[in-house]
């Protein structure tokens, strides 16, 4: 299947949320991914009455987790595909 490429931004704190304004300006479709706390709800707030309808708030995908980061650590089900290896046979060949 085949997905658009998209761009990240990573704040690491909510105090950098006023560097990234400018640069999520440029972009149609915005999806958030801050903590669900009230610190992350008040920035999407912020954000939401900036950027309208071209933001969507994405937390709800991971409630009841402090944040998107604690969701993947904690996701029991999320496995990585590891690389196939061939073993090397040894011994005789009939």
């Amino acid at each position: 299947k085949y997905c658009e490429p998209q761009n990240s931004i990573i704040l690491n704190s909510i105090s950098n949320l006023s560097k990234s304004i400018p640069i999520l300006e440029s972009h149609h479709k915005i999806q958030s991914f801050l903590d669900n706390d009230n610190a992350g709800q008040k920035a999407f707030d912020e954000l939401k009455s900036k950027f309208g309808s071209r933001i969507i708030d994405a937390s709800d995908s991971y409630s009841g987790h402090k944040d998107l980061n604690d969701y993947l650590c904690n996701k029991k089900h999320l496995s990585i595909p590891q690389p196939y290896n061939k073993k090397k046979r040894r011994g005789l060949r009939f």
